[in-house]
């Protein structure tokens, strides 16, 4: 059973009966001396508790509005280039515009606007970009009071990120701009006439060239085809010279024969002698030019008609090729014009179409303040000063028993 508590008296000082532990018996203090004490002091804890619930709920009903702040922010693309998916290609990705404007832009911008306002509340700026977009987001919480000094960070962080698009779009534009030069340039090239005049003249030159020494090829075919005309009718000249000079031999040496056997005349045999060895030489030159010269001139000769003949061939050929050139050109030229100027449509279409880097919602403040919570406030302020006030009357209490241990020892 509890002691009475008395008036003057602290519940904390009396001696309970031990429940485990009798070594230390005026240390130990048990549930129920706590509650007592705290049932003791429950003025100062009642006291304490009602007055920070009430700060708690004046906060709540006093705080400010907040209201919420954002921009929106399209990234650039690099033209009308597109990725593997078929999605334009951003001038940076986004997960690199996120990083730098959360690590570089918004640190920028925060330092300019702390450099020129001494006494500005603190303004924290989240980045965001949502899904399958090429926007990005940012946003930031703030009293009504502080709207001008988000929109002034919100805006510089905008310039910054956009500053540095337009020169990547700048560089962008300039190369696109170079091809059309290049562009503009060839096309002058293809539309002069006097230029076309003389590369149609050049070709004109080549096949007519072509066309030449086809006609000398074809005549010197003519002519060799003569000289083995004559080369056969040499031969049958010469068989027919060869046949008769061996039929005189033979008559030759049959007179021969019969002089010997007759009485021998001496000039005679001679003369028979002589006539012989004629004859024999000139068949043997006979023989040499039927057999030798005569058809080393005709191989000479066919080879010589073989080779025309493969010079002929690729003098066609050549002839072929610069008849389609000359036709070509025309061609190429109509298809060349056509294909650059619809390339130079294509960049200026692309040099229109380039999107740049741009707020597509300048920076603003939401409409409607953002819900106070005022719930969760007061939850927050009845849960700290519950605590509070338990300190609170425990430090009274202990205050108390001291003052009561002063008094016994007086």
């Amino acid at each position: 059973m509890a002691p009475k508590i008395t008036e003057g008296t602290n519940p904390i000082s009396t001696n309970p009966q031990p429940l485990g532990n009798t070594s230390h018996p005026a240390e130990e203090i048990n549930l129920i001396n706590l509650w007592l004490s705290l049932v003791n002091q429950k003025k100062i804890f009642f006291l304490t508790l009602i007055t920070l619930i009430c700060l708690g709920l004046l906060f709540a009903l006093t705080r400010p509005l907040s209201y919420s702040y954002t921009t929106t922010i399209e990234i650039g693309t690099k033209g009308t280039q597109m990725d593997e998916k078929g999605q334009a290609i951003l001038i940076q990705s986004l997960d690199t515009v996120t990083a730098e404007v959360r690590t570089a832009y918004i640190d920028q911008a925060l330092r300019e606007f702390y450099n020129t306002q001494e006494e500005a509340n603190i303004i924290k700026i989240d980045v965001d970009s949502p899904e399958n977009t090429s926007l990005l987001l940012l946003s930031s919480q703030g009293s009504l009071d502080d709207e001008k000094s988000h929109l002034t960070v919100h805006t510089r962080v905008a310039e910054l990120l956009t500053k540095k698009h337009n020169a990547i779009t700048q560089a962008i534009r300039e190369t696109i701009h170079a091809e059309q030069l290049s562009i503009t340039h060839s096309l002058e090239d293809l539309e002069n006439d006097a230029l076309f005049a003389s590369k149609l003249l050049e070709v004109k030159n080549t096949l007519k060239l072509k066309q030449d020494q086809l006609a000398r090829l074809k005549e010197d075919k003519l002519n060799l085809e003569k000289q083995l005309t004559r080369l056969d009718s040499l031969h049958k000249l010469l068989s027919s010279q060869y046949k008769s000079a061996v039929q005189n031999l033979e008559i030759a040496t049959k007179n021969q024969q019969l002089a010997t056997k007759g009485s021998p005349d001496t000039p005679l045999l001679i003369m028979l002698t002589s006539e012989l060895q004629q004859y024999r030489t000139r068949i043997t030159a006979l023989e040499e030019r039927l057999n030798i010269n005569l058809p080393a001139q005709e191989q000479e000769i066919k080879q010589e008609i073989a080779n025309n003949l493969r010079a002929q061939e690729n003098q066609l050929t050549e002839i072929q090729q610069a008849d389609y050139a000359l036709t070509k050109l025309h061609i190429d030229r109509t298809r060349q014009t056509a294909e650059l100027k619809t390339n130079f449509s294509k960049l200026e279409h692309d040099l229109k179409a380039i999107p740049t880097t741009h707020a597509v919602a300048a920076p603003s403040r939401s409409l409607k303040p953002m819900p106070r919570k005022r719930g969760l406030i007061l939850g927050i302020s009845i849960v700290l000063a519950l605590f509070t006030a338990l300190c609170v009357a425990l430090f009274a209490a202990f205050l108390a028993s001291v003052e009561e241990q002063k008094t016994k020892k007086a």
